[in-house]
């Protein structure tokens, strides 16, 4: 593995944005173990933007097992007047904070704790491309033609449109409180939705014409898996078979980790648990509450992370290569039955 600070290359930095219950620090645990076991690069220091200042001080202790300092960064207060809220807070937007927070020698990874990595990850490529070229940002850009949003932030193609769970990116001014404000009053100019997609809409505004587009396997999210997942085929044969075969970081959006729902990157989720489980516990020796909750915590998502009977019946049956359709077939098959009772029941 390479450090970040040899031969006077830009350091590589981690970023996360947290606020909740324990089971969201619980995430941010496996994240960070999951990144330390796949990235070429180490990180000087882990930010985490969070209003949770009690939480932070005893997961900071936590340094040592996770190989790198920790700092807190606080969350700017202008998003309340500025911004719709996503879930019930701000910090979805929090991740802005972690940017602005950088120094000019500094490269920032920032990664949603709903996302984790499974397959090794050229970190040190991505800080060469955002250190010498006119990119300030790298992405995953949307696997569809994002049309509804073309309009809204000014990209020049709607297959530029980026997902903003996992980005890189460099200290730039765009940052600063003025410009995102800014961004913001030109993107409702024409959006019907009100920034529908929050900040991953103001990051596509203010990046359209400097973002590196990475490889969809560093940041592969649900809308990626229509094809073995929830719906008729999106991608094509070859790219499936490459998601398959080759992701970097699944990222596991819409509350799935926090539920029994099925997800098919749980499979590879749940030894990740058990491997933070075991961290904490050489840490902490059962010691302080707050241990104890997130301990809590991380078994309740050990416990989310196993397949339900009916995805295990399914793929029993061989209705598709992978049980991953639960929802679709279901539905389904709901959806016959009623039409059976209907014709029955005249």
């Amino acid at each position: 593995m390479i450090e970040s600070n040899s031969d006077n290359r830009k350091n590589l930095v981690v970023g996360l944005s947290i606020t909740g219950t324990d089971d969201y620090w619980a995430l941010a645990l496996i994240t960070i173990l999951s990144l330390k076991e796949q990235i070429d690069v180490t990180p000087t220091k882990v930010l985490i933007v969070t209003d949770q200042r009690e939480k932070f001080h005893h997961f900071e202790k936590l340094r040592e097992t996770l190989g790198c300092d920790l700092v807190r960064v606080a969350p700017r207060g202008f998003y309340q007047d500025l911004v719709p809220k996503m879930k019930g807070n701000y910090a979805t937007y929090w991740k802005f904070d972690l940017f602005n927070a950088l120094n000019d020698n500094e490269v920032l990874m920032y990664i949603d704790v709903d996302a984790f990595a499974i397959g090794k990850l050229k970190v040190n490529a991505i800080i060469d491309v955002l250190s010498e070229s006119e990119y300030q940002i790298a992405a995953v850009p949307s696997p569809r033609p994002v049309l509804e949003r073309v309009a809204a932030t000014r990209i020049k193609s709607p297959f530029d449109y980026f997902n903003a769970g996992v980005l890189f990116g460099v200290a730039d001014s765009r940052y600063e409180e003025a410009s995102i404000e800014t961004a913001y009053r030109e993107i409702i100019k024409f959006d019907s939705l009100n920034v529908f997609w929050h900040d991953q809409d103001i990051f596509n505004y203010l990046f359209r014409d400097s973002t590196f587009k990475l490889p969809y396997t560093y940041n592969i999210h649900t809308g990626y898996l229509s094809n073995n997942f929830r719906s008729p085929a999106l991608l094509n044969g070859l790219a499936s078979e490459d998601i398959d075969r080759n992701v970097s970081i699944a990222h596991v959006s819409g509350d799935f980790l926090l539920s029994r729902r099925y997800h098919p990157f749980k499979s590879k989720f749940k030894p990740l648990v058990d491997k933070a489980i075991k961290n904490l516990d050489c840490y902490s020796n059962g010691g302080e509450r707050h241990y104890s909750n997130l301990r809590a915590a991380l078994v309740r998502l050990q416990k989310n992370a196993h397949r339900t009977q009916l995805d295990y019946f399914f793929q029993c049956l061989g209705l598709r290569s992978k049980a991953f359709a639960r929802s679709f077939y279901f539905e389904k098959l709901k959806l016959t039955l009623r039409k059976i009772k209907h014709l029955v029941m005249g």
